[in-house]
């Protein structure tokens, strides 16, 4: 007998939205069969649980969530996840020893979640909504430490037999983990990127740990709406990563607009930099390195998304009072033109509009004059001349690659 829907959102999706109190469980591997036997029992879909999970789970990001009612594209989705932390159970080879099997089980999950791609600004809200519960996935291990090794059980008890042999001394611990942090299986780390590419406003948010090529059509458009924009400007200033976050998203951008680093066209710090300054940390370079972000469409208006980068810039000086708070200096071209933004203002203020900073007084004034002098001494003044005579046009006229 296959799985059930009620019983797949009992054990799974509502844990996944629920939060840190609730344990996800993991059941067999699911297929297209399951699909099937999904969809003609769709109307528990419509369980008031199960709306009042997704809406609670969107406010997260803001008060009125955009959702749209859900679909078999959704439902996949939560499927393809449901496969793809399988993966990682640390009873795996308990469930199928053949190889062939677990191949077309990978295979089978990629299916689902490339399936999931949004195709509307609602349907990135809703792939963010499960994929930030699989961001918030911690994990408690059982550790056994003896004179001789120290064994690490994955989510499970540590076997009982191991206190009855006194003659062995050990000491038992836990650890908990945030799962997506933690090594993963090959079979995993293939579909991260697939799922990630379903979820672009998580990847967004998430763009220095992100894998996978997601498609920033939609969710620039989601940036267009003001409470959206503030959401991801929140998340990004929350993270200690935030200036390497803001990095990683100038760089993708750049290359979507035809101005990667390293290119003909891009900025001149590139060669300066493969040159002559040391290579960039392994946090940084798996930061800007991965591609994780791509404007697909000649109709996607980039504008949003530099304005959230600058509006990182402004939320940050709000928040401190010296700089000691700013990250630590990189080699990255892209984090050098990142905190070059805040000098673009006025050449972007036709598109970018006015971020309204008379108004918090005289003393922000002051703050984020002082903040703008002090980036000008991060990025050079060939690399300013870049930004405003190739970066600022390129946005202005909509130029792609």
């Amino acid at each position: 007998m296959g799985a059930s829907l009620n019983g797949f959102l009992d054990d799974f999706v509502l844990p996944l939205l629920g939060g840190s109190r609730s344990t996800v469980r993991l059941k067999s591997p699911l297929s297209y069969a399951d699909l099937a036997n999904f969809q003609d029992d769709a109307g528990s879909l419509t369980r008031d649980d199960v709306q009042y999970a997704r809406v609670r789970c969107g406010r997260r990001r803001v008060e009125r969530p955009l959702l749209p009612d859900i679909d078999t594209f959704e439902l996949v989705f939560w499927m393809g996840l449901h496969n793809l932390l399988f993966f990682d159970h640390p009873q795996l080879g308990q469930v199928w020893a053949s190889d062939a099997k677990w191949r077309l089980v990978e295979a089978t999950t990629a299916s689902f979640l490339d399936r999931a791609q949004p195709e509307s600004p609602a349907q990135v809200v809703a792939r963010d909504l499960a994929m930030e519960g699989v961001m918030r996935l911690v994990r408690v291990d059982q550790i056994v430490e003896t004179r001789e090794a120290e064994v690490r059980y994955f989510g499970q008890p540590a076997p009982r037999r191991i206190g009855l042999f006194d003659s062995v001394a050990y000491l038992q611990r836990e650890d908990t983990v945030n799962w997506i942090d933690f090594r993963h299986s090959s079979p995993t780390g293939r579909l991260l990127h697939r799922a990630f590419r379903a979820s672009p406003l998580t990847a967004l948010i998430h763009a220095d740990r992100a894998r996978g090529r997601a498609s920033l059509r939609n969710v620039a458009s989601l940036l267009a709406e003001p409470a959206y924009a503030r959401a991801v400007v929140y998340a990004w200033a929350g993270s200690e990563d935030w200036d390497l976050i803001g990095a990683a998203v100038l760089e993708r951008l750049l290359e979507d607009l035809g101005l990667g680093i390293g290119s003909e066209h891009g900025p001149p710090s590139s060669v300066a930099a493969s040159a002559e300054e040391p290579e960039a940390p392994p946090s940084v370079t798996v930061a800007a390195g991965v591609d994780q972000l791509a404007l697909d469409s000649e109709d996607t208006d980039p504008a949003p998304l530099v304005a959230a980068l600058i509006h990182l810039h402004l939320l940050k000086v709000l928040e401190m009072k010296t700089r000691a708070g700013f990250g630590a200096p990189s080699s990255s071209p892209a984090w050098k033109l990142f905190f070059g933004l805040p000098l673009l203002l006025e050449t972007l203020a036709p598109i970018l509009g006015d971020p309204g900073i008379q108004v918090l007084g005289a003393a922000m004034e002051a703050r984020w004059t002082e903040y703008r002098s002090f980036v000008r001494g991060i990025i050079s003044r060939d690399e300013l001349r870049w930004l405003r005579d190739t970066f600022a046009p390129a946005l202005t006229q909509g130029n792609r690659s």
